[in-house]
């Protein structure tokens, strides 16, 4: 078992990140279809219908909807204050949107150089780096 895990391991994470992203986009549909998604009285009531667990779907929602730019996180913001009040609303907020970056970080540090290697060519990615090591050391020269 510990040799098959090796032998795959690159063929096993792909599979799960098609598995979790297409689980994740089928969600997201849905919650389009619903409309929730389009209209803030659905949302509103969507998340205010789960009572106790309401937070924790306002965690989760916000947190996905974080990685897909076209929908406009700002409608969760004051769906946030108006379902939890100020106080609460703002943490809640504040939490999320601590999630997402550190999300959106973690994701970058480790897919981010396959992902531009996929859709760059390498004369473009060496241009980068070329440019990217002069702008380090112009500012280790502005600071020492």
């Amino acid at each position: 078992m510990k040799y098959f895990l090796k032998k795959h391991s690159k063929e096993i994470k792909i599979f799960i990140s098609l598995g979790l992203s297409i689980l994740f986009l089928t969600f997201l549909y849905r919650l389009y279809k619903l409309g929730i998604l389009t209209n803030s009285d659905k949302l509103y009531d969507y998340i205010g219908a789960f009572t106790y667990l309401a937070p924790l779907i306002f965690i989760i929602l916000k947190v996905l909807i974080g990685f897909v730019p076209f929908i406009p996180t700002t409608i969760f913001i004051v769906i946030g204050f108006a379902l939890f009040g100020q106080k609460f609303g703002l943490f809640l907020n504040y939490i999320t949107g601590l999630m997402t970056a550190v999300l959106n970080y973690t994701l970058t540090r480790i897919y981010g150089k396959r992902f531009l290697n996929f859709f760059l060519p390498k004369k473009a990615l060496k241009n980068t780096k070329v440019r990217q090591d002069k702008a380090q050391k112009d500012l280790k020269k502005f600071y020492f």
